[in-house]
């Protein structure tokens, strides 16, 4: 009996054949599909780095709005932006409305501080380099040159944000502008690639008038650093004539909280660091051979400000003293655990009064510091005395010089300086001393009497 041998027939081959086939394709297609696995797993990253995004947003948000509420007010557009300068970059504000960078993605927040996380960007940056044209101080007016640049594709455009006006467009890349206040002038490059940025530059070479009621008033509305001529009209007291001061003041503003730790010097023009000492003022505020002193330092911090142990701040200073006085203006908490400390500060300066803020409770009057301090120490006429102390300083003056001390050794009387009357921006200088021992031929002529009789 024949052995009988089985096998698959070719049709029964074929249809397993497609059988596999039309489930690998749907395998396939549930991985590589547009709905696939991997797409799914792609997308879902995408929407976990966006939701991972936009809660580190919010959460600055949440942080923003806090200190705020801390200082009795309601959070702003301004803020938000600021914030965000901070943390990303912000490209522009429309219809208060933010649209900006954050890490590498497209980011919009409104008013309400809503966070919509967009596409992820790629792609190079364009940059620019921006050059103050015009130089020198009190100016009325500032040209400034942009000059775009990118290393993939080409410069699509060069917009300015905020205020400068375009004066001469040498190419697409390179325009300038003209500026006619101080503060932080913003331009929007855009390449060809579709990227941008925000390139800044600070002005603060510009003279900016005003009036206020006092010196802190004006300073409250001071939103830029630089220069500021500012009007004031204030009496010494209630039945006093009203006169009109003009001060010059070189305001240094800092937007958010400012710490001092005598490690870190600020990115801001006007305040250098040596060892643990800050120095607040440029070279333009102090006195030389030929000028007095022109200018009060004004260090304005828009939020806390805290000075670490061991630091210590004062002005700028020179051969011919430092500025007409520094102010340190705080729209936070002051927290003081160094020094402020002004010796050898005084400035080389006529006084005045200085109406630094108007009394609300007593109608008319004003604290003020006044022009003329203490009296300085009288000379005294004397073979040997010390020399005389200085006036006391009248309520917030300052003190006189005392005068200077003198010893002759016994010879004729002799009158050293006197000392000078402290003023506003300076207490009183001293007197310089004098002193004479016995002329030579006096001592020889006794040597002579004692011991003539050797010869």
């Amino acid at each position: 009996m024949k052995k009988q041998v089985q096998g698959i027939t070719l049709i029964a081959l074929v249809i397993t054949i497609i059988v596999l086939l039309i489930l690998a394709g749907v395998a396939i297609n549930l991985s590589l599909g547009e709905n696939g696995i991997f797409n799914r797993a792609k997308e879902a990253k995408i929407k976990y780095t966006e939701a991972q995004l936009k809660e580190e947003l919010e959460t600055e948000l949440a942080s923003l709005l806090i200190d705020a509420k801390s200082q009795g007010r309601d959070v702003s557009i301004d803020d938000i932006a600021n914030k965000m300068d901070e943390i990303g970059e912000v490209l522009g504000v429309e219809d208060d409305i933010i649209e900006g960078e954050y890490k590498d993605h497209n980011v919009t927040i409104d008013k309400d501080g809503n966070v919509t996380i967009g596409n992820k960007l790629t792609g190079i940056k364009p940059t620019a380099e921006i050059t103050i044209l015009t130089e020198g101080t009190g100016l009325e007016k500032v040209e400034m040159q942009v000059v775009a640049s990118t290393e993939e594709g080409e410069i699509a455009s060069v917009e300015p944000v905020n205020g400068a006006i375009l004066k001469t467009e040498n190419s697409v890349s390179d325009k300038i502008y003209e500026v006619t206040a101080n503060g932080i002038y913003k331009f929007k490059i855009t390449g060809t690639n579709k990227r941008a940025s925000i390139v800044k530059k600070e002005v603060t070479s510009i003279l900016t008038e005003m009036e206020a009621e006092s010196i802190l008033e004006g300073l409250g509305r001071v939103d830029t650093s630089g220069l500021v001529k500012m009007k004031v009209k204030g009496k010494t007291s209630s039945e006093a004539e009203e006169e009109e001061i003009t001060y010059r003041l070189d305001i240094i503003k800092h937007d958010g909280s400012l710490v001092l730790d005598g490690v870190e010097t600020p990115e801001m023009e006007g305040i250098t660091l040596s060892g643990k000492t800050y120095s607040i003022g440029k070279a333009q505020d102090i006195g030389t051979a030929s000028e007095d002193a022109k200018n009060t330092v004004v260090l304005k911090v828009d939020g806390d400000l805290t000075i670490d142990e061991g630091v210590a701040v004062t002005s700028i200073g020179g051969t011919y003293g430092g500025p007409k006085g520094m102010i340190i203006y705080c729209t936070g908490t002051v927290t003081n655990n160094g020094t402020i400390n002004m010796s050898a500060r005084g400035a080389k300066a006529v006084g005045e009064n200085v109406y630094l803020l108007k009394n609300k409770n007593v109608e008319g009057t004003f604290e003020y510091i006044p022009a003329v301090g203490g009296a300085g120490g009288s000379s005294v006429s004397s073979k040997s005395s010390n020399g005389r102390a200085g006036g006391n300083a009248p309520y917030r003056g300052t003190g006189g010089g005392g005068s200077g001390a003198v010893y002759t050794g016994g010879s004729a009387a002799r009158s050293p300086g006197a000392g000078t009357a402290g003023t506003s921006y300076s207490g009183g200088s001293g007197g310089g001393g004098t002193s004479a021992g016995r002329k030579w031929w006096s001592r020889k002529s006794l040597w002579w009497k004692r011991w003539k009789w050797l010869f």
